[in-house]
């Protein structure tokens, strides 16, 4: 049996594990073709005129960098955002092309954004010292002379983005942060979007999207004949991995993990969902006694032979390397430090300026079941409301523009909270490097939140939104190994949120019997001293009371004998 057929059965066993998925989502990309008399074909020169148009559609509209547009209607969030709604964001862009351009003139294909990041990625050079070949290369060889020169160009970056100066502003209203790092990131976008000063004179996102509408409709000339753009997106599902196969011409890149993610986003396409990559060493579990009788386990009810289990955790946001005993510990010695972790939005974001944060190469560096990586499937309506209970902050960075970045905040991050005591305090970040410690007053990343209270609420998002991705460690499962190791994992997960929720009501339950204690101890105290001072009073009245008493007694024997004496004295007669 020959690689591509391996890798196509392969391909239909993921769909089939995806299946059984409730919440699948994706985050894929939008080509822009046009119609013609016989179908459909690739944007020409001719269109170039039109670049700032569809370049700032697709940024508005497009997740995730419509998160950065907040000035989305409710309706249009409803239209599209809302989830288990098929090609929302398809359907809702073409109608804006539509109303932009008028009926049957422009429109848009899926592509899956792995199949977008590939393509990409073998058009782009190493070598930085050669001519560019493509507007695209020519983009990346500018940021890298401005990178070491350190200077801007026309005000883009010389460096990875960052955002931390903008979080750490004091005195600033919350919604005028938010615009501020929006911007930034809507403007790293924009180099590759509308920048088109280059020897080229056309944009990156133009070349792309021409490039590739070329090469894909020379692949599959049928395509070009569809009736509609959606028939074209549901007859490529089928080739897309040959596709990928033949853009990169069977190169390095992981088929194991490039096969899967593909028909996530397939899948996933009609829940209208978003999706986060982690891929990291997986947090032991043991849930056996400390002492006995005094286990935190115990005293939660989580210690009996029922519930007792070995296994590992995908995430935890109380500091990455620990055992849930020693949250217990950690929690009684007030040691617990927050962690954030680190998610690529899509699989390679990241591979051209800082490879080894990118989710592809975490998804394939593990050899075993003790490496597990994952994806989340994020509701994109309930990010855009409350960024799904405060638990995320999602990159709104183009994936075209993300392939070049690197550093902290390209990625998306989950938040970490602490206690409301220390909401005016910096804090250490574990997970952020290069000096990671924030004020964060408005709390895009860092939230005022019980910190177990908030553990216990990503534990059971994971244990709801997850599933196994990874390549390398189980590639050689069968089908229903996969299942079982998926289930594995979300029962780690579901039980971990348990516990934290468990660990913060004995510690909300230890502080309640505190504060009565202390409460009837201060009532005690007054009740005791109010005691003594009507004791003392009752003494004093009665020592009084007792000297009146005294004192009439001797009077009256005084009186007594005064009138004895008389009676018997002598009459002077």
């Amino acid at each position: 049996m020959n690689q591509g057929s391996t890798r196509i059965k392969y391909y239909a066993l993921i769909v089939m594990l995806g299946m059984g998925m409730v919440h699948t989502t994706t985050y894929a990309s939008l080509l822009i073709v046009k119609k013609t008399e016989t179908g459909f074909a690739p944007l020409d020169d001719a269109d170039k005129k039109h670049n700032d148009a569809m370049a700032s559609m697709l940024l508005k509209y497009e997740w995730p960098m419509c998160i950065a547009n907040t000035d989305l209607t409710a309706d249009e969030q409803k239209e599209l955002l809302a989830p288990n709604k098929p090609n929302a964001e398809e359907l809702f862009i073409q109608k804006k092309l539509t109303e932009k351009f008028g009926q049957d003139i422009y429109h848009v294909v899926f592509i899956p954004t792995t199949v977008y990041e590939l393509f990409c990625l073998s058009k782009v050079s190493d070598d930085y010292d050669t001519s560019p070949s493509n507007a695209l290369d020519a983009q990346q060889k500018k940021l890298e002379t401005a990178f070491l020169s350190g200077v801007r160009i026309d005000g883009y970056r010389r460096s990875n983005i960052s955002i931390q100066d903008i979080i750490n502003t004091p005195h600033e209203k919350a919604a005028n942060i938010r615009k501020r790092i929006y911007k930034r990131y809507t403007t790293e976008s924009r180099f590759f979007y509308e920048d088109q000063d280059n020897e080229f004179n056309e944009t990156a996102f133009f070349h792309v999207n021409r490039a590739l509408a070329s090469e894909l409709f020379n692949y599959c000339p049928d395509l070009q004949h569809c009736t509609s753009t959606s028939q074209i997106s549901k007859e490529f599902e089928s080739k897309a991995l040959q596709f990928a196969d033949h853009v990169m011409k069977k190169s390095i890149y992981g088929e194991e993990v490039e096969a899967q993610t593909i028909a996530l986003d397939y899948k996933a396409k009609a829940m209208n969902k978003g999706l986060l990559f982690r891929g990291t060493d997986s947090i032991k579990v043991d849930q056996g006694r400390e002492t006995p009788k005094t286990s935190v386990l115990e005293k939660t009810g989580l210690d009996n032979p029922d519930m007792k289990y070995r296994g590992e955790l995908a995430g935890t946001t109380i500091y990455e390397a620990t055992t849930l005993k020693d949250v217990g510990g950690g929690h009684k010695k007030k040691t617990l430090k927050p962690y954030s972790l680190s998610f690529g939005n899509s699989l390679f974001a990241g591979r051209k300026k800082d490879s080894g944060a990118t989710a592809y190469t975490y998804l394939c560096r593990g050899s075993s079941l003790e490496f597990v990586g994952y994806v989340l499937f994020i509701d994109k309506q309930a990010y855009i409301q409350h960024q799904c209970h405060n638990l995320f902050f999602i990159s709104p960075l183009a994936p075209l523009a993300a392939l070049f970045n690197g550093g902290e905040w390209f990625h998306s991050r989950s938040k970490v909270a602490i206690p409301y005591k220390k909401a005016k305090k910096t804090i250490a970040i574990d997970g952020l490097s290069r000096g990671g410690t924030l004020s964060d007053p408005t709390g895009v990343l860092l939230i005022t939140r019980n910190p177990l209270h908030h553990a216990a609420l990503f534990s059971k998002f994971l244990a709801d939104n997850m599933q196994v991705i990874n390549g390398s460690s189980v590639q050689n499962l069968t089908e229903v190994e996969r299942k079982a190791y998926d289930a594995k994992m979300k029962e780690s997960q579901a039980l971990a949120g348990k516990f934290y929720k468990s660990v913060k009501t004995l510690e909300r339950f230890a502080t309640k019997v505190s504060e009565k204690f202390h409460h009837d101890k201060d009532a005690f105290k007054k009740n005791l001293k109010q005691h003594r001072k009507e004791r003392l009073h009752k003494a004093i009245a009665g020592h009084i009371t007792a000297s009146k008493q005294r004192k009439r007694a001797i009077e009256s024997k005084q009186k007594e004998h005064a009138i004895k004496k008389a009676e018997t004295a002598p009459s002077s007669d």
